[in-house]
């Protein structure tokens, strides 16, 4: 019992340590184009000039269904523009292919720490 509680806590304060990769990020899939969508971004500030946000919409190269396409929005932008590439589009747009909503920041990071603090935190 003694050696899993340690191991418990050894497992739950690993952890504290973990940190965000916080390299430079490099050109992304909307900067480089898609075969399978087609890629616009969109920058603006926040009303108190504070905050500086990027979106990044990607729309499928094929006909919308009568319905519409699906919308899926994703959080964290920066790091997941940076990961999104050609080959897990395809497999997106395999289907009924989603409109793809990126929010992010004006930086070249994959995360502003402070406005993601500010954006994620509940006002006290």
């Amino acid at each position: 019992m003694f050696f899993q509680l340690c191991c418990l806590t050894l497992i739950c304060s690993a952890q504290v340590y973990a940190k965000p990769d916080m390299r430079p990020l490099g050109p992304n899939i909307a900067d480089k184009g898609s075969v399978f969508y087609h890629f616009s971004v969109t920058s603006f500030d926040s009303v108190d000039g504070t905050r500086h946000y990027r979106v990044w919409t990607a729309v499928p190269n094929t006909t919308a269904p009568a319905s519409g396409y699906p919308i899926l929005y994703m959080l964290d932008g920066n790091a997941v523009m940076d990961r999104l590439d050609d080959e897990l589009l395809k497999q997106l747009s395999e289907k009924t292919p989603p409109v793809i909503v990126a929010v992010g920041y004006q930086t070249n990071l994959p995360f502003d720490l402070n406005s993601r603090a500010y954006d994620y935190t509940p006002a006290a």
